[in-house]
């Protein structure tokens, strides 16, 4: 039996300095291109997640982490101060660096290559940052800025700046060879978790947003930093955009209009905020105002040219557009040629329009392509294959101006009946769910789901469906699941799926209705916590409203079951359960106890079999059996089972493995294959991990037998 007692070294908190803007060229003729000797062994990612749970650490050389990334910031504007942000294919990074105009040396595009030995890596106020340790406050240790000298020694530079930008969705695969912008929105930024640190640093853009008090206040006070907010529409929360008056465009007039602003999103909190419809924690930092790509043209009264849409191509720019109908893309088609377009209402697919600025156009160079989002009201009513008679009509409707299917393009259109108008087109009410009755809101005789679809709106008014599902994702979608088995999936209890029957499974006819951490609405409604309200009718009282791109309910206050409710489980003490074992090491909890919710609290003992690991991001990558070539976290976790030939990630526990003692060198499945199927006893947190509430965290102590 080998037994081993971690250190209870206290590793205490970490420091930022704020990242508050336009780069140089980098064309000199006689420059040598930097090579790097150093190569990265790990990714922005996951040396995040590996130190996401302490404030401060001393990196050493036995760690052994040497990262890579590309600069996405600058301070040339003075917006963003003695911070460098670098980004690889999978995650973001700010290091603190006490040193003004960082951005002559370190370039937007620009690789750069970190030896970390030596430097410390943490959090300030929940932003995590590379740099240096700074005197205590409060008693914790705090990160400040490291020496220009000292980054200088750990930094190598890799070839020359690669500046271009893809703009993408944040799903989407990622680049290594340049940067990219995330194009994100509100509502969907996370403000816990392991994906909000991921996102931390990273470039991001919002489009379809306006500045509040536009036209009336500057970006800051002379000398003072300033919050200012943007709001999105169809998004419920604004976003804190802070701005710094030793900035170059300090006293510059906010912008009036709509548009897209991208930056720096960084962190500052806890994910609470104190200003009223404010999403917490997040700021974003902008570079310089090239940043800001707001104009009072291209609202619904005074929409963009098709001529201006196609001079607008991937520069950011979105808002709301005119033209004629005057074809569509063949079928098959993924990079249009002037061969490729059929002009005329003889179509072959139902997904997209090519419209021009004249009805008689068939001038390919002078036409963009519009996708039609499936189960949309404009692919319904918009598209040629359906209706011939849409044929040289004029189509007015927003997006943002992008390449599609190879041709300048309007893509990332809601598809509802507010995000389009075709001229002498009626929109009705969504015939995918036709209501019996349309209600009236009350909780004697609410909405139906047909109605919510069809455009009703209403706040603190009451909607009534059965409970089919939850959506796993950033979008109704690509995420919707139609069961209640949430076994490695996300979002389990913050949302449910209402629909007007229960067996559906089009997501086109059903409502995502948001569930807020109040009034036991998660305990009951939640498929994570309470599987038995699958397929249960349910009233729902909230606000109607817009939510994963759908119509649907968020804000909720109350709830009611239809006939009898199901049976929800009981709420668990804090303290330890009465399932198999007492939580002592003699007397260990099994791993059943703590899937079943029976074992509870903290530095408790677990027993179990180390059956593999989770190689991913979340629960869904849970791996059985020893990692292959090319795996990931394979020292960072352990996928504990009740036995050894346990093959159902719903009966294990994640466990995360802390960089402390030897934890991950006898642990860790790359680092020491021979603990696979192995027994062991470990002692620690029962706590959420991985989304899983069943897992462990906080090992302290060990037992291998």
């Amino acid at each position: 039996m080998k037994k081993n007692i971690l250190l209870n070294t206290a590793l205490a908190v970490a420091a930022v300095a704020s990242l508050q803007g336009c780069q140089n060229s980098f064309d000199d003729p006689g420059l040598v291109v930097p090579e790097a000797t150093l190569q990265a062994n790990t990714t922005l990612a996951d040396f995040k997640k590996a130190y996401e749970e302490v404030n401060a650490y001393n990196l050493t050389p036995e760690d052994n982490v040497i990262i890579r990334g590309r600069v996405v910031s600058s301070d040339a504007t003075g917006n963003i101060y003695q911070s460098l942000v670098i980004q690889d294919e999978t995650a973001a990074l700010p290091i603190t660096i006490r040193r003004a105009s960082l951005y002559t040396d370190y370039h937007l595009g620009q690789e750069v290559v970190v030896n970390t030995s030596g430097l410390w890596i943490g959090k300030y106020n929940g932003l995590i940052q590379l740099g240096w340790l700074g005197e205590p406050y409060n008693g914790e240790d705090q990160l400040t800025f490291m020496s220009f000298a000292e980054f200088s020694t750990h930094t190598q530079l890799n070839g020359l700046p690669a500046p271009q930008t893809s703009y993408i969705l944040p799903d989407a695969e990622r680049p290594s060879d340049n940067i990219y912008c995330l194009v994100e929105t509100i509502d969907a930024l996370p403000t816990a978790g392991e994906e909000m640190y991921r996102l931390q640093g990273q470039l991001v853009e919002f489009r379809n947003v306006s500045f509040e008090d536009a036209g009336e206040v500057t970006y800051a006070p002379y000398q003072e930093n300033a919050n200012r907010y943007l709001v999105q529409e169809g998004n419920s929360l604004k976003l804190t955009v802070r701005n710094s008056g030793y900035s170059t465009f300090y006293n510059d007039i906010l912008p009036e209009g709509t548009g897209t602003v991208r930056g720096i999103l960084s962190w500052y909190g806890d994910g609470s905020s104190s200003t009223t419809g404010v999403i917490g924690g997040w700021q974003l930092l902008l570079r310089s105002t090239d940043d800001v790509i707001i104009d009072s043209h291209g609202t619904h009264e005074d929409p963009y040219t098709v001529e201006e849409v196609i001079s607008s191509q991937n520069s950011g720019v979105a808002g709301w557009a005119k033209g004629y109908i005057v074809g569509s893309v063949m079928g098959g088609v993924s990079n249009a040629t002037a061969a490729d377009v059929i002009f005329g209402a003889d179509a072959e697919m139902d997904n997209n329009l090519v419209i021009a600025p004249a009805p008689d156009c068939t001038d390919f160079s002078q036409c963009v392509v519009v996708l039609l989002p499936q189960g949309s009201d404009l692919r319904k009513y918009g598209n040629l294959l359906d209706n011939p008679s849409v044929y040289k009509k004029s189509i007015l409707l927003r997006g943002a101006f992008a390449t599609v299917l190879g041709m300048p393009g309007i893509a990332d259109n809601g598809g509802t009946a507010a995000d389009f108008e075709i001229d002498g087109v009626e929109i009705g009410d969504n015939p995918v769910t036709p209501p019996a009755t349309t209600g009236s809101g009350t909780e004697a005789d609410p909405y139906t789901v047909g109605a919510v679809l069809g455009g009703q709106s209403g706040t603190s008014v009451w909607t009534q469906g059965y409970i089919v599902g939850f959506i796993a994702g950033k979008s109704i979608q690509d995420g919707a699941v139609f069961s209640n088995d949430v076994a490695g999936k996300d979002y389990t209890n913050t949302n449910v799926i209402l629909a007007a029957t229960p067996d559906e499974t089009d997501w086109s006819k059903c409502i995502p209705i948001q569930l807020p951490n109040t009034a036991n609405l998660r305990q009951e409604l939640g498929l994570g916590n309470n599987p038995a309200a699958y397929k249960r009718l349910v009233k729902v009282c909230g606000d109607l409203e817009k939510y994963f791109g759908q119509a649907g309910v968020k804000n909720l206050t109350a709830f009611a079951w239809v006939g009898d409710a199901p049976v929800t489980p009981p709420d668990t003490p804090d303290e330890p359960g009465t399932g198999v074992g007492d939580g002592s090491q003699d007397n260990p909890f099994d791993v059943a106890s703590v899937v079943d919710g029976s074992a509870k609290g903290s530095d408790v003992w677990v027993e179990g079999v180390v059956v593999g690991y989770v190689d991913g991001m979340t629960y869904s990558g849970a791996t059985f059996g020893l990692p292959g070539d090319g795996a990931s976290y394979t020292n960072t976790n352990i996928l504990l089972g009740p036995s050894a030939d346990c093959k159902d990630p719903s009966k294990c526990i994640p466990v995360q493995l802390p960089n402390t003692g030897n934890l991950r060198k006898d642990l860790g499945l790359g680092n020491n294959p021979d603990a696979y199927l192995k027994t062991v006893k470990l002692k620690g947190n029962i706590e959420k991990y991985f989304g899983q509430e069943a897992a462990m965290k906080s090992i302290s102590e060990y037992v291998i037998e």
